[in-house]
């Protein structure tokens, strides 16, 4: 990125990446596509009848469930940017409800999660789903033992901002962007878990998680 001509500290414009998993509830495998512009997608064919009948009762169930809880605020004090984390939970559930949407509940094992794909970026110096050895969220998910019938994922990388600004920079970053408002405000999914990790030189990179 050029220097201002103010020369005013560098702020980098934030880069933006969504991720969209689906898994169908009976196969264990999706096919993973990546975009770096926009949003990418994976399908599997669609359950027969009876399985179909059987995954709405359970997204009725889910929705009663979220709808009967109250916000759960991110618990994560032990986390170095856990401030962020929770100010971009709040930003994303005051978006979902603003598009008349049913708030997420913050998932802790989700959060780790997020972390640990934040952590991954900085240390190895890379911003993308899909990471140097090939694997992706949905694998990290598969190795958590996480069962989900939808998974999405945002990222964001910032450099040059203060730590005050950062959830809302992302958040609206996000919110601009087709396949990543289509992220926030997903009914498919319940759950949210949000990770943030620094690297030396100042670079913050910023996770979303969406499970259901």
């Amino acid at each position: 990125m050029p220097i201002p001509i103010d020369h005013r500290p560098r702020r980098d414009w934030p880069w933006l990446l969504a991720f969209t998993l689906q898994a169908s509830l009976f196969s264990p495998v999706g096919v993973l596509a990546a975009d770096r512009e926009d949003v990418a997608r994976t399908s599997q064919p669609a359950p027969t009848a009876p399985g179909l009948a059987w995954r709405r009762r359970w997204v009725i169930w889910q929705e009663i469930l979220c709808a009967a809880q109250p916000q759960t605020p991110a618990k994560s004090t032990k986390a170095p940017y856990g401030a962020i984390e929770q100010d971009i939970l709040t930003r994303t559930n005051a978006f979902r409800r603003s598009q008349g949407k049913r708030p997420v509940l913050w998932n802790g094992t989700l959060a780790t999660i997020a972390r640990d794909r934040s952590q991954d970026m900085a240390k190895r110096h890379y911003f993308s789903h899909i990471e140097p050895n090939g694997d992706s969220v949905f694998d990290r998910l598969k190795h958590k033992s996480v069962v989900f019938t939808a998974a999405r994922e945002n990222i964001a990388m910032l450099s040059g901002y203060p730590q005050t600004q950062l959830a809302r920079l992302a958040t609206d970053g996000w919110i601009k962007s087709s396949g990543h408002k289509a992220n926030l405000v997903a009914t498919d999914v319940t759950k949210l878990g949000v990770g943030v990790a620094k690297r030396a030189d100042g670079t913050y990179y910023l996770t979303q998680l969406f499970a259901n």
